[in-house]
């Protein structure tokens, strides 16, 4: 028998860290959302694993999705091989003439505070460094990280990423309600004069369509007029500019804005103060400890 015609060296390594993620969420429909895709390709990819090892892999309980005894003899060497991948990766990384780091964020991200940590962080390393900036939403963040797309990733909200990644809190960005300098509410910011005007509805994209996002806005969606629909907070802000309508928008964008006067923030009284937290995520084998609280430091002094 061709030993290369066996069904198992037809098996994916993606396959493989699919499983092994189902393993830590035991549930498939929680899995799929993380990594951007269905509950329906989880099962499939998982019905085709059990296919190619002629086992079975999975079993369902009041708690979730729970390994069989076969599947948790076989775990082990799933995540030997996953912990490998990651090294063989890293030293490929590390015999590389160039140093290339890919950061993956959300768009006022990439566009307002990665670029100013830089220059700064280059001025700290002796290695060439060249910087790839991509723009992901959310819930495409693991799965991309998964398929080796980006090394660091600094996101909103706590994120459930696998073990080879390390993500910390490095500070908060506020959130500002803005008009556009000479706008007629500036004069007097009532909730009742700010429901006159639309609002900047944040959108996104996902498999069932388009969907509003949550911008934490204290004024929920349904109580805001309509006004134009974009998935970034920097066309937002030129809306923002250009018209009447208001957009509650984050401030490392809108800081210089408002200092310059093209912007300006209104303050509702009784509206709570929105703050959400900002993380940094590295992939372990291929940033190095000391880069990792370099970038650290950077983030958290362009945060003040």
């Amino acid at each position: 028998m061709d030993t290369f015609n066996n069904p198992i060296y037809d098996i994916r390594f993606r396959d493989m860290q699919i499983l092994l993620e189902l393993t830590r969420t035991k549930s498939i429909r929680d899995l799929a959302r993380k990594l951007g895709t269905t509950p329906g390709q989880i099962s499939k990819t998982i019905k085709n694993l059990e296919v190619k090892l002629g086992i079975n892999l999975l079993n369902r309980s009041v708690y979730g999705i729970e390994c069989t005894a076969e599947a948790a003899d076989i775990l082990p060497y799933l995540e030997g091989m996953q912990d490998l991948h990651q090294r063989i990766q890293g030293e490929l990384k590390k015999e590389s003439k160039e140093n290339v780091m890919h950061f993956a964020s959300s768009s006022f991200v990439s566009t307002h505070l990665l670029p100013k940590i830089v220059p700064q962080y280059r001025t700290l390393k002796s290695i060439p460094t060249r910087f790839r900036f991509i723009d992901l939403p959310p819930n495409q963040f693991v799965q991309v990280g998964l398929r080796n797309g980006f090394q660091l990733c600094v996101h909103m909200d706590p994120i459930d990423w696998p073990r080879t990644w390390t993500s910390i809190e490095v500070g908060h960005v506020n959130w500002d309600l803005c008009c556009r300098w000479d706008h007629p509410v500036a004069k007097k910011p009532t909730l009742e004069r700010i429901l006159k005007y639309p609002f900047v509805y944040p959108v996104y994209w996902s498999d069932e369509g388009i969907r509003f996002g949550d911008d934490g806005c204290p004024l929920s969606i349904r109580k805001r007029l309509r006004g134009d629909e974009t998935a970034t907070a920097a066309a937002a802000v030129e809306i923002v500019k250009l018209t009447d309508q208001l957009g509650f928008l984050p401030h490392i964008i809108t800081d210089s804005l408002i200092e310059a006067k093209v912007l300006r923030k209104l303050t509702v009284p009784s509206w709570r103060v929105v703050r959400k937290p900002l993380y940094l995520t590295v992939k372990n084998d291929f940033i190095k400890q000391s880069a990792f609280l370099q970038f650290k430091d950077l983030l958290q002094y362009h945060l003040k």
